[in-house]
């Protein structure tokens, strides 16, 4: 642990910084003006994998903007570890509201000012680097699959027909989920869910991502990522802290050893509330409305 910890801090001033590098590019998918500026970031990301230790990483095209896929496969006998996020933002407008220039991050009382710097460049981010430092101190437990889409903020519109597509790239044995759920992309999320193999685990990672965050009062968001798929660990804050997250991963460590002790018929399947993968959003949120 002290190794990490010494890496850690040996490359925070890098890491700030290469996360300064995406945030200041304006990856803005509701504004055709900003189609540049979505190549670019998944650029950004595929380099960044890279960077980080991946196997390999590809800006794959789709009927609109990319999406960004990277793995590190260090040995196909053990669990698979997927991370979903996302590169695109929310527009800023209007602008004179801000006290800061949006695409360029500010520090204040230990917390970043910017567009994306939470939803969803920071949380995700977050994910590269904790790879990162794993694979340069030789305590990658595990194999490790990226894949981040540019259309999150406009409902996550091509996803689904890559994801069926790719279906067998994306296989896995834990989903990672920083960020909010729409109800556009809630059939998506649980038709990758029921394509992974048994034993299959998942955690929530963000206040977005348990209980929508500030955004659950919004007609197509969410309120919670329990609401269509059963969650495993839930990991809080927004974004966590990075203790916060290791103690998520230790207890998601936990949860397997003793299922692997006891056998699957020890596990809980939380299901509280599921969503047919062929639903409709409308059905979905009068679905949520009536919960």
């Amino acid at each position: 642990m002290e190794n990490i910890k010494n890496y850690i801090k040996e490359n925070e001033n890098r890491f700030l910084e290469e996360l300064f590098g995406l945030i200041r590019i304006p990856s803005i998918s509701s504004e055709s003006a900003h189609k540049p500026d979505m190549i670019r970031a998944a650029e950004y990301w595929r380099d960044s994998i890279l960077a980080a230790g991946a196997d390999k990483a590809e800006v794959m095209p789709t009927e609109g903007n990319p999406i960004v896929y990277g793995e590190k496969i260090i040995d196909k006998a053990l669990p698979t570890v997927l991370v979903y996020g996302h590169y695109d933002v929310m527009p800023v407008d209007p602008i004179e509201l801000w006290e800061t220039d949006p695409f360029e991050p500010v520090i204040k009382d230990g917390k970043i000012w910017a567009r994306g710097a939470d939803d969803d460049k920071g949380q995700a981010f977050m994910h590269a680097k904790a790879f990162e430092t794993m694979v340069k101190t030789n305590t990658l437990p595990c194999n490790v699959k990226f894949m981040l889409e540019g259309e999150e903020e406009i409902g996550s519109g091509s996803l689904s027909k890559w994801i069926e597509e790719y279906k067998d790239l994306v296989k896995a044995d834990v989903i990672l989920v920083s960020g909010t759920i729409t109800t556009k992309m809630a059939p998506v999320l649980r038709r990758l869910y029921d394509q992974m193999a048994d034993p299959k685990y998942v955690v929530a990672i963000g206040g977005c991502s348990i209980s929508g965050g500030p955004f659950n009062k919004s007609y197509h968001v969410l309120n919670g990522v329990d609401k269509i798929i059963p969650v495993d660990v839930y990991v809080p804050g927004c974004p966590p802290r990075p203790e916060s997250f290791l103690y998520g991963m230790m207890q998601l460590q936990r949860i397997v050893k003793v299922e692997n002790f006891f056998g699957t018929t020890n596990r809980k399947e939380k299901d509280p509330y599921v969503v047919d993968a062929e639903l409709k959003e409308e059905e979905i949120f009068n679905e949520e409305e009536q919960a």
